[in-house]
């Protein structure tokens, strides 16, 4: 399902999604991300809501909606969300949240566009056949792809498709002293995923609580039904995270996360094929990815202004060879005495994997045409308003426009999408 796409689901759940749908942005504040590295962020986003010093014995109960629409009939995804926190003693709490994805649309295959494929030696065009699937068997979602003659056709194959996902999400937190300790299960199911994820982490307060510093670990299990295949494969991820926030002065918060970790087993995308001299395979990718991430975010309150500033830069690498920039600005402007603007912008650049083409002309070991992992860039920006009537409710509502673009002069335009995101929410306090 639209991995991607449902990230923007405002919630810091560390079940990740299968990537069905090919052309979402990240969550808000992360870069476009190539598939499979969302637990590593999403493990970093966690700790960072780690708050040791929750107001007074508060409960909160928030909920959240989210539509994201991508131009030109591509993937469109709603995503109602809930957040559900307690104090069970005066020492543990229990968070618990869940989300629902409904999600349909059309994603480019991987296919290049008939008018775009260069015949390999000794290939015609006449004899390109489909292939999807490990086992080699044709499937409907390359029907209509196969350029049976020279074309001048040069839109991209794309395949529709629709699907929901449930996931939930229940967290302990234990308080001793200066240390604050967690454990978290998460729970994602969809028609042809099933995601299962557990994090341990534990934070501890110095300097007269003027610094925190955070750990965790989280490991996840999933199980991937193979379209065009009666198989199922499996792959697993281990991921850590040492972080730490400084209050450098009563206006200025620093934070730090490092972030580093693995995936193995299946990681391909059973939805996308790349052309392979004459024929149409499905994409195939190695068996194991690193990964490292360093996170840092500076906020900055300005009296002088009646606002404050947050400034991020996040850089992530991999072992496909995928390396990305991310850089993020946001400005909250408290205008009279119960609303908030904050209008923000994000930039992201990314390299390609070593295995990424838009077509092949002999096989490799490994391949894709995945227009998520080219040398690409993305620009996002939008305005939330806060707006909070009375002390223990507020409520938001934002408006966000993203686009993303090639860098490599080869992955076809077309490929790349722009949507509009939509949020709302409330928040209660008890």
């Amino acid at each position: 399902m639209a991995r991607d796409a449902r990230q923007y689901a405002d919630t810091d759940m560390s079940t990740s999604f299968h990537s069905k749908a090919i052309g979402a942005p990240p969550h808000p504040g992360d870069s476009l991300r190539p598939p499979q590295i969302a637990r590593a962020m999403l493990l970093a986003a966690a700790l960072q809501f780690l708050q040791l010093r929750r107001a007074d014995a508060e409960d909160r109960l928030d909920f959240k909606f989210m539509y994201y629409a991508e131009e030109n009939d591509r993937v469109a995804t709603w995503s109602p969300s809930f957040v559900a926190e307690t104090d069970l003693t005066s020492r543990l709490q229990l968070k618990i949240q869940g989300i629902y994805d409904v999600i349909s649309g059309a994603s480019p295959t991987g296919a290049p566009a008939p008018s775009q494929v260069r015949p390999s030696a000794g290939m015609s065009l006449s004899t390109v056949s489909l292939v999807s699937g490990p086992s080699g068997r044709a499937t409907g979602a390359t029907t209509g792809v196969t350029p049976r003659r020279p074309s001048t056709d040069s839109t991209l194959p794309t395949q529709r498709f629709q699907d929901a996902r449930l996931g939930l999400d229940a967290e302990l937190r234990l308080r001793s002293g200066d240390y604050l300790y967690s454990g978290q299960v998460a729970y994602s199911t969809e028609s042809d995923y099933n995601s299962i994820t557990t994090t341990l982490k534990v934070a501890r307060e110095l300097n007269q609580k003027n610094t925190v510093l955070s750990a965790a670990m989280s490991y996840n299990h999933d199980d991937v039904d193979v379209i065009g295949t009666r198989s199922s494969e499996e792959k697993e991820g281990v991921q850590m995270l040492i972080g730490a926030t400084q209050i450098l002065d009563p206006k200025t918060v620093l934070n730090v996360n490092l972030v580093a970790g693995f995936s193995s087993g299946y990681l391909s995308d059973p939805y996308k094929s790349a052309l392979v001299g004459n024929t149409l395979l499905s994409d195939k990718r190695p068996g194991r990815k690193d990964q490292q991430v360093v996170y840092t975010s500076l906020m900055r309150a300005i009296d002088s202004l009646n606002g404050s500033i947050e400034g991020a830069y996040r850089f992530y690498r991999d072992s496909f060879g995928v390396s990305g920039h991310t850089a993020s600005l946001a400005w909250y402007q408290k205008v009279g005495r119960t609303l908030v603007l904050s209008p923000n912008v994000r930039y992201y650049q990314q390299d390609s994997a070593d295995f990424y083409a838009v077509q092949f002309p002999v096989r490799p070991e490994h391949y894709s045409a995945d227009y998520r992992l080219s040398n690409s860039a993305s620009l996002a920006y939008g305005m939330k308003v806060i707006w909070t009537p009375r002390e223990r409710w507020s409520a938001d509502i934002g408006y966000e426009r993203y686009g993303m673009w090639g860098r490599d002069g080869v992955t076809s335009s077309q490929a790349y999408p722009s949507a509009n995101i939509f949020s709302a929410g409330v928040q209660l306090r008890f």
